[in-house]
C-alpha cells in the first residue's frame, strides 16, 4: 500500500516539474498533491512500525521533507532565499523515480529502536541533510545564471548542522542505552554521516580564510551534495523491484 501512495507522488512530482514552464500555480498544485499522497505512503509506514523506528526506510521520507522545506522557503520568502523551481522540482522528482524503481530493503524494526532517542535520530538525520541538500540546489541556480556567486544561504548549512548534530548526538544516547557503546562501528552508514557533518562543520568555519571567495563556496557546496548522494541518498537505493505495484496493475 505504501508504495501505491508513494507511485501517486512520483506521478505528481513529476506533473509539476513537467508544468513548472506554464503555469507556476499549477505546479504547485500538483506538487502539494505529490506531498500528501507521500506523506499518507509515511503514514502507513508509522502505522506499521509504531512506536517502533522504521529505520531502513528513509528513501519514503527525503521527498516529503525536501517539499516540505521548497515549501516554507518559498512561503517565507526571505532575501537570501536562491531557489529555482524548476531545479528542485527536477530533483525531487529524480529521487522519487530512483527510490520508487531501486527501494531498498524492507527490515521490521528491532525491538532496541523502541526509544525516543532513536526517534530523535531518525527524524534529525533525514531534516539535516535535506537541508544540505538545498544549499547544493540553490548554487547550481547560482551557476547558471553565473551570477550572486557570494549570497549562497548559508542558513540553511547552520540549521543542516544543527539538526544532524541533534541526531548524532540522540544517536549515541540511544546507542548506548541499547548496546554499552556510543557508536555502532558495524553499521558502515556511520562512517558516511560523520564524514557529512564533518564536511559542513568545516565549511561553515571558511569565513576564517579570506582568500576563499563566494563562487569557491559554492563549488564546495555542489561538491557536499554530490557527497550526500553517496554518503546518504544512494545507500537508500536496492534492487529493480516494484512487487506491489505489479500486483495492483495485474487487478486491471
Amino acid at each position: 500500500m505504501k508504495s501505491l501512495f508513494f507511485l501517486m507522488a512520483t506521478v505528481f512530482y513529476g506533473l509539476a516539474t513537467l508544468s513548472v514552464n506554464f503555469s507556476i500555480g499549477m505546479a504547485f498544485t500538483l506538487m502539494s498533491i505529490g506531498f500528501i499522497a507521500n506523506i499518507i505512503s509515511i503514514y502507513v509506514i508509522l502505522y506499521h512500525s509504531f512506536p517502533l523506528v522504521p529505520l531502513f526506510q528513509k528513501s519514503f521520507f527525503i521527498p516529503a521533507i525536501l517539499t516540505l522545506i521548497f515549501f516554507i522557503s518559498y512561503i517565507r520568502k526571505s532575501e537570501e532565499k536562491i531557489l529555482n523551481h524548476k531545479i528542485f522540482f527536477i530533483f525531487i522528482f529524480i529521487i522519487s523515480v530512483l527510490f520508487l524503481f531501486f527501494p531498498g530493503g524492507y527490515y521490521l524494526p528491532f525491538l532496541k529502536t523502541k526509544s525516543i532517542f532513536s526517534h530523535i535520530y531518525f527524524y534529525s538525520l533525514i531534516i539535516g541533510n535535506c537541508l544540505f541538500i538545498t544549499a547544493g540546489l540553490s548554487c547550481i541556480d547560482q551557476f547558471i545564471r553565473k551570477n550572486n556567486f557570494k549570497k549562497y544561504n548559508i542558513s540553511y548549512i547552520s540549521w543542516g548542522v544543527f539538526f544532524l548534530s541533534i541526531s548524532m548526538f540522540s544517536g549515541e544516547i540511544w546507542s548506548y542505552l541499547q548496546t554499552g557503546s556510543p557508536i555502532v562501528w558495524e553499521d558502515p552508514c556511520i562512517f558516511g554521516y560523520m564524514a557529512i557533518w564533518f564536511y559542513y562543520v568545516g565549511f561553515l568555519h571558511l569565513y576564517l580564510v579570506r582568500r576563499i571567495g563566494g563562487k569557491i563556496r559554492a563549488y564546495l557546496l555542489l561538491l557536499g551534495l554530490a557527497m550526500i548522494f553517496f554518503l546518504f541518498i544512494l545507500p537508500e537505493t536496492g534492487r529493480f523491484s516494484m512487487p506491489e505495484v505489479r500486483l495492483w496493475l495485474a487487478r486491471y
